[in-house]
């Protein structure tokens, strides 16, 4: 493919695999961190920290799609998933977002590339091993660097120190969230088991992903920097979501019941960044009381 063609294939390969819901969720992540944050210290993050974390963020979690992508370009039939174009692609973003956080801190700049070198290295160990959940555990910690970068960049722009439980606490249930998606959002559909994967093991990691949730919001509610609106909630929400998979889950038959899969997918993820910005709006309103 010429350079053209490769640009012209860019728009292509978004809609597919990165569309604008992700752009959305990248930036709903840097907001939610930073609200959090930014009521913990008594400060807000620097305007800049705000839209360069948001634009960051997508970058490195399309960098981590596009690594994900690779082990199927040879079976695609679209021009647009080729691998030396997906290889092309994933390496301008690095070279890009590691230049431009380089101009705030080297420190940035390291991370973005230690990240990308993470979701490359494990990616390929997850097609190697493919259908081990444990290698795929592995490969997705990628993600977790990602949802930790707000607070990395929070602090080399001059962030106020927030206390630790609270940072592993939000960037957990983030996770979690992230986690219990990937896992969860073909729930039902004749796709949703990659081969080797047993429906009984799914759900043994969704439960474990879910009682993590609660937990990562138990943690961050032991700073004593977060309401205790936080870590209630935080359990509340992972014990309904729970309960209605659990209640949905296919029989032994195997034929998934005709009820409500509104368990699956974002939903705790969107529960998790709805539960942080309540928890910083209290905050806030507790500080000016």
């Amino acid at each position: 493919m010429s350079m053209a063609e490769y640009v012209r294939a860019v728009p292509r390969y978004l809609a597919r695999r990165f569309p604008p819901t992700q752009a959305v969720a990248a930036v709903s992540i840097v907001v939610c961190s930073y609200l959090v944050y930014g009521a913990c210290a008594d400060r807000q993050a620097h305007p800049l920290a705000w839209a360069g974390g948001a634009g960051a963020v997508a970058a490195m979690l399309l960098i981590h799609r596009l690594a994900d992508d690779l082990g199927d370009a040879a079976g695609d039939p679209s021009p647009a998933f080729g691998a030396r174009g997906m290889l092309l692609g994933a390496a301008v973003l690095v070279v890009v977002t590691a230049a431009a956080n380089a101009v705030a801190d080297g420190t940035l700049a390291i991370y973005v590339a230690a990240t990308a070198l993470w979701s490359g290295l494990g990616n390929a160990a997850d097609r190697r091993f493919a259908g081990a959940l444990g290698v795929w555990l592995l490969s997705e910690v990628a993600v977790a660097m990602i949802l930790f970068y707000p607070y990395l960049l929070w602090r080399r722009t001059g962030g106020g120190a927030v206390p630790a439980t609270a940072v592993a606490g939000l960037v957990g249930g983030l996770w979690a969230g992230y986690l219990f998606w990937v896992l969860s959002r073909k729930a039902g559909r004749p796709d949703w088991l990659a081969p080797g994967v047993s429906p009984s093991a799914i759900r043994l990691w969704l439960s474990a992903i879910l009682a993590a949730s609660a937990a990562a919001a138990v943690l961050a509610g032991t700073s004593d920097a977060l309401p205790l609106s936080y870590p209630l909630l935080g359990v509340l929400c992972a014990l309904t979501v729970v309960l209605l998979m659990l209640r949905w889950w296919p029989g032994v038959a195997g034929r998934p019941p005709r009820g409500s899969r509104a368990w699956a997918g974002l939903t705790l993820l969107l529960t998790t960044q709805l539960n942080a910005a309540l928890a910083a709006l209290v905050l806030y309103v507790r500080s000016r009381g």
